[in-house]
């Protein structure tokens, strides 16, 4: 999807973890948690989120968001702007 989309390589290697979040239910899909090993890499993969309502009908109910702390949410939100950390999660 990556390359697809935004032309952005990612590798066994970029990828740290990934995994299933929530119980398991018939009737929902359960989101990934993906932690890539750097920060550029997560920051061109959040951008290439909002790239994906152009990409037609075959990424359309994928979405992407940043997954914070709730100490960097409560930043996000009295500041609007990013923070980041020394890793990507998303």
């Amino acid at each position: 999807m990556c390359d697809d989309v935004a032309g952005i390589q990612i590798t066994s290697p970029n990828i740290l973890k990934c995994i299933r979040l929530g119980a398991y239910s018939v009737d929902k899909t359960r989101p990934f948690l993906v932690s890539v090993s750097q920060e550029n890499t997560r920051d061109d993969i959040v951008r290439m989120g909002k790239d994906l309502v152009l990409s037609g009908r075959r990424y359309s109910k994928v979405g992407i968001a940043p997954d914070f702390t709730p100490k960097q949410r409560g930043k996000q939100e009295t500041t609007g702007g990013s923070q980041s950390s020394h890793r990507g999660e998303w």
